[in-house]
């Protein structure tokens, strides 16, 4: 990443120069010049717990201790939200405050 030394602003590419959107800066790139991209990240994938201390019951089939995953789907000063997955009858449903 490099920002354009007369005033500061992220710098653009194309296929032979970097410029500044913001002022006349440009750089002619050079064979030895380097672009990497960002690669996304993979979504981490969290393994569902097993349930051992709360006392939930499946909706759908009655079942004792179902699994349960946290995500976070607020903002980072938000809680986590639980959701849970029967291993019975694989039914999901997402926990609810009483």
């Amino acid at each position: 990443m490099d920002f354009c030394p007369t005033c500061g602003n992220l710098l653009q590419y194309d296929t032979a120069r970097l410029f500044c959107r913001a002022c006349p800066y440009v750089y002619p790139i050079k064979n030895e010049t380097k672009i990497r991209r960002a690669i996304p990240l993979p979504k981490k994938e969290e393994a569902p717990k097993p349930n051992k201390e709360r006392k939930v019951t499946c909706p759908k089939c009655s079942r004792d201790k179902p699994e349960y995953h946290e995500e976070q789907i607020e903002s980072a000063d938000e809680p986590n939200a639980t959701f849970y997955r029967c291993p019975e009858c694989s039914h999901e449903w997402p926990h609810e405050d009483a």
